[in-house]
């Protein structure tokens, strides 16, 4: 029973990434599939909500501002973690320009090295940048009237982790046109083998 409930999960999980990331409204995409839409957003409620409840709000309590990290300016800050979720939540306005500018430097790179990263599957957000970042390389950064800049032409991206299933995930996530290498090594060893 347990394995049957898992790959429920697992299916719609899937038919969620698969339909976020088709570009279809959500009719398109069930009518396509033979799907109830109801069932479809059932389903798409269930998952958010168990994603949401993997995490516990935890309050720290600091002895002090010298346990926050510093910048090299000497600035204390306060670390953000946000979590590889199907849906996320972003209410703060900080996040819109932070992913744009994620988005912005990964159009124009000449080399994308990706240092033991996972892109989790669930992590539609991160998923969604790297491929904008892709496809401008490809055709050009968006300008606010419209147009494109012009192309920067595809980087190289290496993925340096052992395990071939995340190399998939973000060779899948790049595309055909965007080279990617592969190299089964945790990140000490790689940097032992350049240096």
């Amino acid at each position: 029973m347990k394995q049957l409930r898992a790959e429920l999960w697992t299916k719609w999980r899937g038919l969620l990434s698969e339909q976020s990331q088709s570009g279809q409204t959500v009719s398109a995409f069930c009518r396509d599939r033979g799907l109830r839409d109801s069932l479809f957003y059932d389903w798409k409620k269930r998952i958010r909500e168990g994603e949401a409840a993997k995490f516990v709000e935890v309050k720290v309590k600091e002895s002090s501002e010298q346990r926050k990290p510093a910048s090299r300016s000497g600035k204390r800050y306060t670390p953000l973690i946000i979590p590889p979720t199907y849906f996320k939540g972003f209410t703060p306005s900080i996040f819109e320009q932070l992913w744009k500018n994620c988005t912005d430097v990964l159009s124009t790179p000449k080399r994308v090295v990706f240092l033991g990263y996972s892109l989790p599957a669930a992590d539609l957000h991160a998923q969604f940048i790297f491929r904008c970042g892709f496809y401008n390389q490809l055709h050009g950064r968006l300008r606010k009237g419209g147009d494109r800049y012009p192309a920067t032409g595809a980087s190289e991206s290496i993925i340096v982790n052992p395990d071939q299933d995340s190399a998939r995930r973000i060779e899948s996530v790049a595309g055909p046109q965007i080279p990617c290498t592969w190299v089964p090594k945790q990140i000490a060893d790689w940097l032992d083998e350049i240096a």
